[in-house]
């Protein structure tokens, strides 16, 4: 029978850890270990973890998420491992329905579900449901973007390509998906809910300017002139892309940062803005009737 391994990077995680942590022990399959990776938090995230007897807890100075995960990786000893988010809650049949997917598919390398997204009381918000489909490293990088938590990977497989690349940042999940597949179909999504996805407060605002700016960065590596996929016409395709997706909220950032009288980062975040033309404009002008409509009604 496969082994398992649930790997989880956690900073300052106390308010959720627990829950997450009894998330991924509450798993319905026989061989499932739980690695818990304290990046330096200076709350009792540590201690959270460490009351887990059936819990690895390893400490380790701040590194950065991706460290973290590379920490848990180095530790795991399962055939597959799932890196789950510190405020997430894994379903108590994920592990279960990811081998399912993996099952009979040898050239498979990773699968993912779909998810709930829930409050910080773990009510319902709303339900994204993935449609069932085989993709590529090509479509990661077009469209296909899995938050950590609803994937799962052969360890083989991540060992390969040398596990995360710290320098990829806040964009690591879609660099890791394209180093891992590449041109093959090696991605397969099966549809089946395997966890919620939880906001709140404490979480760390993302700035769509800098997601846009290293996400970019990680097409170019890769698509770019010298890299493994070189292909100047798709990376024109995502960048277009990806300046339209980003483009929508990076006015609001703007606005924001000014109200917080940081006018160095609103400038920075405007350069950012007005480099991605015209199609960061058009992904703004398709946004604002909606952005309407949700404020007066």
């Amino acid at each position: 029978m496969p082994k398992y391994s649930i790997v989880i990077p956690a900073y300052n995680s106390g308010a959720f850890l627990a829950a997450t942590i009894q998330s991924a022990l509450a798993q319905d399959v026989a061989d499932c270990e739980v690695i818990v990776v304290d990046d330096g938090s200076t709350d009792n995230s540590f201690n959270v973890a460490s009351s887990f007897a059936d819990v690895l807890t390893i400490r380790q100075d701040n590194a950065g998420d991706s460290a973290a995960r590379n920490t848990g990786l180095s530790r795991a000893t399962g055939d597959f491992v799932l890196f789950l988010d510190h405020d997430d809650v894994l379903h108590g049949n994920a592990i279960a329905l990811h081998a399912a997917a993996f099952e009979g598919r040898p050239e498979i390398d990773m699968v993912f579900g779909s998810n709930l997204q829930i409050s910080e009381t773990d009510e319902i918000l709303r339900e994204n449901r993935q449609a069932v489909r085989q993709f590529s490293g090509r479509d990661v990088a077009m469209n296909t973007t899995p938050s950590f938590s609803q994937c799962m990977y052969r360890k083989s497989a991540l060992d390969r390509i040398g596990g995360f690349r710290p320098e990829a940042l806040n964009c690591a999940d879609h660099d890791l998906n394209i180093r891992l597949l590449g041109d093959r179909m090696a991605g397969f999504c099966h549809g089946e809910l395997v966890m919620s996805y939880r906001k709140h407060q404490g979480q760390q605002t993302r700035s769509p300017s800098k997601l846009y700016t290293n996400h970019a960065r990680v097409l170019r590596r890769h698509f770019g002139p010298g890299g493994f996929l070189e292909d100047p016409n798709y990376l024109a395709r995502t960048l277009k892309r990806w300046k339209t997706y980003y483009g929508q909220a990076m006015p609001g950032e703007v606005v924001r940062l000014l109200q917080q009288a940081r006018l160095g980062d609103a400038l920075r975040c405007f350069g950012v803005f007005l480099g991605a033309q015209p199609y960061s404009g058009l992904g703004a002008l398709r946004y604002l009737p909606r952005r309407l409509v949700k404020r007066w009604t």
